[in-house]
């Protein structure tokens, strides 16, 4: 068996929210044999329309290379699988790099970690996947329903053989990371902070001024989650983005397996349930 993930390149920086796709390929890696097809991404670039045809053109310069690799990576006892990481449309068109080569593998699957909608791009683009998987339990059932395709609810998840922690040497109280809910996270920053009070509450972002690996930016993620006796994590079905969906997201997942206990607003969405108990 050969495992062919198409993703972000990991050499190099990438924006913040992609620490969350380097302990899901490591995992992959250590479990299967695995060819990784990195492709160099820019965020200025993907941020600037005057500047997004240049990295549509240095993108399509890549497909000979990445098509070569396929071919000389292939298992000749199969199966031979294709796995999409995409966080957005743009990650999905990538995949046409690869059509030259679509009939050398034996499954293909489209692995949904965002708010991608089926409306985001025409239907060709989905139904050359044999499964979609996909973070959001309802998200995943509008596939099915909209697309007629195999889709699959993944739950989030994490490499926690490598980042668990049970560690007792916890010196912050309490840690949130990202998404908060400003309304209760301004008087809670005061009080735990305050002179008089004996606790930390830290406000964590993995990145300061220098721009580092996700690989580097997920292990500083994890080992300051392992020195937290308690995480902040919030439903999100009130961000835009989101339209009304509750899904568990991994942040949870994270905060579990660094050992800390969890504050915060319930997700409520589908499969979310059996993945809390």
């Amino acid at each position: 068996m050969r495992l062919f993930v198409l993703g972000p390149d990991l050499s190099e920086p990438q924006p913040l929210w992609m620490n969350i796709f380097w302990p899901h390929y490591n995992a992959m890696a250590e479990s299967i044999p695995t060819t990784f097809l990195g492709v160099p991404t820019d965020d200025r670039l993907r941020r600037r329309r005057t500047q997004w045809f240049s990295l549509r053109t240095k993108h399509r310069s890549l497909g000979p290379d990445l098509r070569q690799r396929v071919i000389e990576n292939l298992d000749p006892a199969g199966p031979n699988v294709l796995f999409v990481w995409a966080l957005n449309a743009a990650d999905v068109k990538l995949a046409k790099l690869l059509e030259p080569v679509w009939s050398e593998f034996d499954h293909t699957v489209l692995n949904v970690v965002e708010n991608l909608l089926p409306g985001h791009l025409p239907s060709e683009d989905f139904v050359k996947f044999d499964l979609i998987t996909c973070f959001c339990g309802d998200l995943s059932q509008e596939y099915g329903r909209e697309e007629g395709l195999r889709s699959l609810y993944f739950p989030p998840h994490t490499d926690v053989l490598n980042f668990h922690s049970i560690s007792a040497f916890r010196p912050i109280d309490l840690i949130i990371v990202g998404r908060r809910d400003e309304a209760m996270h301004v008087p809670l920053h005061r009080h735990f902070n305050s002179p008089d009070r004996e606790r930390i509450f830290i406000d964590f972002v993995t990145r300061t001024k220098s721009r580092t690996t996700t690989e580097e930016e997920f292990r500083l993620l994890m080992s300051t989650y392992a020195r937290s006796k308690a995480a902040f994590c919030y439903e999100p079905s009130g961000i835009e983005r989101f339209k009304g969906r509750s899904p568990l997201t991994g942040r949870w997942v994270h905060a579990w397996a660094a050992g800390c206990t969890v504050f915060g607003s319930t997700p409520k969405g589908r499969g979310v349930a059996s993945q809390m108990d």
